[in-house]
């Protein structure tokens, strides 16, 4: 539904960048549906993802329930994370100042006496900030497990 409203933004990006990936590492789009469980945990055994991006919080049990860990077994990215969901990895888009931008959108318009139906649409995007969570590994920690190499002998 939010990828409905927000004119596929999330899928399509999603899909262009799988679109420069060799065919056999492209992963489809799981169409989630709250009554999807078991369907989506096939999708994980079939396509063994190393991480998923996701608007739904209910994945998370999804994924326990089928005895994968989380994030060593898979990482999972929450899209719009806020702050009633601690632990979690993700990107905090920052509602309460894309809700002050777009009260200043509005007023800008009733100051210019800017009335209808405008005659062009016009998009309000602010950055999105990372939030780290136990949802994923961290990057640090996976360096330190590699080993190294020295190119002395």
């Amino acid at each position: 539904y939010v990828d409905q409203v927000l004119e596929h933004r999330f899928s399509g990006g999603y899909l262009a960048a799988q679109a420069l990936l060799p065919r056999a590492d492209r992963i489809p789009v799981f169409a989630y549906g709250s009554d999807t469980r078991k369907e989506f945990v096939q999708w994980i055994r079939r396509h063994r993802p190393d991480v998923i991006l996701t608007l739904h919080p209910g994945i998370k049990n999804w994924i326990e329930s089928a005895g994968l860990h989380i994030p060593r077994a898979i990482g999972l990215i929450h899209l719009d994370r806020t702050n009633d969901l601690r632990g979690w990895a993700g990107m905090h888009q920052d509602n309460e100042h894309l809700g002050t931008a777009a009260v200043e959108m509005l007023l800008t318009q009733l100051y210019f006496n800017i009335l209808g139906t405008p005659s062009f649409q016009q998009c309000l995007f602010l950055g999105a900030n990372w939030v780290a969570g136990a949802t994923v590994k961290s990057a640090t920690r996976d360096k330190r497990k590699r080993p190294t190499t020295s190119r002395h002998p």
